[in-house]
Parts: C-alpha cells; structure tokens; sequence
C-alpha cells in the first residue's frame, strides 16, 4: 500500500554537501551510478542520448525524479536501489515536463503517486499517443502512457521528506523542478543544459525569472535532464546569461566551438521562426538575419550550405 501524505508549503531549506563515491557498473541500459550527497542516488544513461534519472531516499517516500523512456530502464534502476537497501518505503514519482523521455517510465508506478504540473497532465493526456508513435523506436520496453495523478500549479511539498517541487517555465511551459532542502540539490529538468538550452518558445522572459529562482535558491548541486552532475553554479550563470542576451542579440559568438555556432544558430532561427509563426515579420527578419549571420561563420560544409540556401529562401519569402 502506498502512502499517499502530501501537502503545500512554502519552500525552506539550508545547505548541501557535495556528490560522494561514484562507481561504475554495467547493465543493459546504465552507464553510471552515482552517490550524491546523504541520501542522492544519480543514474545516468548513454543510449539512445545521455540522460538521468535522479533519486531521493527521504524519511517518508522514496522521490523517483523523471522515469526516462520506459519499464526496462526503471525495472533495472529499482533493481540498483533494492541491491543499495532502499526499498522499504513507498515511491513518490515527478514529472519535470511531459517531453516523452521523461514520463516513458510512469507505467512502473501505477501504483504510487505521479506528481507534475498541471500543464504537463494536459499536454501527456493530448499529445503522448502521438509522441508515442513518433518516437516508438526509442522505447525502452513496451510503453503503456500513464498520466500523473497529483497535479499542482505554483508549487507542492512534502514537508515529511523536506522536498518542494515547483512550476519553473523555460524549456517547456509545463517545465517544474525539484528542491531537495535537505542537501540542496535541485533538480531542474531540461531547464539548463550545456553549452546552451533548447529554446522552443517565445517565453525567455519566464526562463529568465525561473533562472534567477534557482540562483536565490543558491543550490550546492544541479542535477539536469542531460548534462553531468553540476558542483558548481557555473553552467547555470552561464545558461541564464545566454537567455537573458539571446533576447536583445547581444551575444558575441566569434570564439564559440563550432558546435556551440550551430546550437546558437538553431536557437536563433527558432526565435525567428517562433516570430514569424506569431506575425510580427520585423522580429522575425531580425532573428533570421542574425542566424545568417552565425551560419557564414561556421565551416562551409554541405550541411551548413543547406542550412544557409534554407534560411536565405525563407528571408525571401518575408520579403
């Protein structure tokens, strides 16, 4: 029987330590275990992309954070945590977004509480038989999609496991991260990613407030959807950097790799489009014009012409 106690409360909290013993092991879809601080657990996968699963051994629940791309990946990872002793109490399952490769896994906890954002139930209930048909070859055993069952809007806490989770726009609208008080680490989701995030919406101005939230937090340890552990603030600052400048282009990348060009470049075409796709052609000019810009100054491979022919039509078309 699951414990079903949970409640709303403001956010608390004081000070984190740092990640403690990593070990490797092999298993079919592992390619890390990691002990994070007193009571973390980080699993991070290579196939088909790198990503984690994050969890929490609380006083009262065990805090599963995202559930991947299906039942394998969670059997195997409860697996590990049976083997580590955790495995007396109930688990209390989060959503950070309802992109596929973080609800895949739902279905192993049919039992237990799911919690997200309200937004992110929307979007499962009405795009995740097509997000299920769309990306079919990246499950990982057969995906039943199973919606969350406690949904909130600001925030919702467990106060007997000291844990808050909390609506933080960026990446996606229905975007929520996790506040672990007890050793100040927060999980954000795809909120922050290296060497920049994905940008989807026109909604940088939320981003930018939800970003400034987790430096007021002043966590001790990131946990992302797809980067490394994060001991430092530094892919945060440099993250919230990037959206604040990427709004008014003032963004110097002439000593950008050639990979963070391209990443720069897609995030600034997608404005553009996101521009066009809303009316305003001025905005959308600026934003497409910029990515010509980025795009020249990248290597004159095949791909690059393609991206270049491509974008310079669609200005034309503007015009």
């Amino acid at each position: 029987m699951v414990e079903r106690r949970v409640h709303t409360a403001e956010v608390a909290g004081s000070s984190p330590a740092r990640p403690i013993l990593i070990r490797l092991f092999s298993l079919i879809y592992f390619m890390e275990f990691q002990r994070v601080n007193s009571r973390g657990y980080l699993f991070s996968f290579t196939e088909p992309y790198f990503t984690n699963i994050y969890v929490i051994n609380g006083d009262k629940h065990i805090i599963f954070l995202d559930t991947y791309l299906g039942p394998d990946v969670v059997k195997e990872t409860k697996k590990k945590l049976f083997e580590e002793g955790i495995s007396d109490k109930p688990f209390i399952v989060f959503n950070s977004h309802a992109d596929y490769d973080h609800y895949w896994g739902n279905q192993e906890f049919s039992d237990s509480w799911i919690i997200a954002h309200d937004s992110s139930y929307k979007r499962i209930q009405t795009q995740g038989k097509e997000s299920l048909t769309r990306y079919e070859k990246m499950q990982r055993g057969e995906v039943k999609i199973t919606l969350p069952n406690l949904l909130f809007r600001k925030k919702l806490t467990l106060p007997e496991d000291k844990i808050e989770f909390f609506h933080s726009p960026g990446h996606t609208g229905d975007s929520a991260s996790c506040w672990d008080q007890v050793d100040r680490v927060l999980f954000v989701g795809d909120n922050l990613e290296s060497p920049f995030p994905q940008i989807n919406l026109l909604n940088l101005k939320e981003w930018q407030t939800s970003l400034e939230e987790y430096t007021k937090i002043d966590p001790k340890t990131i946990i992302t959807g797809h980067t490394v552990i994060q001991n430092n603030k530094n892919l945060l600052t440099n993250n919230y950097d990037y959206i604040k400048n990427i709004q008014s282009l003032k963004i110097n990348y002439t000593n950008f790799s050639e990979n963070e060009k391209l990443v720069h470049f897609r995030n600034v075409r997608r404005i553009g489009g996101l521009y066009q796709e809303k009316g305003d052609k001025n905005k959308a000019k600026e934003y497409f014009n910029e990515a010509l810009k980025i795009i020249n100054d990248t290597e004159n491979v095949p791909d690059n012409i393609e991206r270049r022919n491509r974008l310079i039509e669609l200005i034309k078309k503007i015009d």
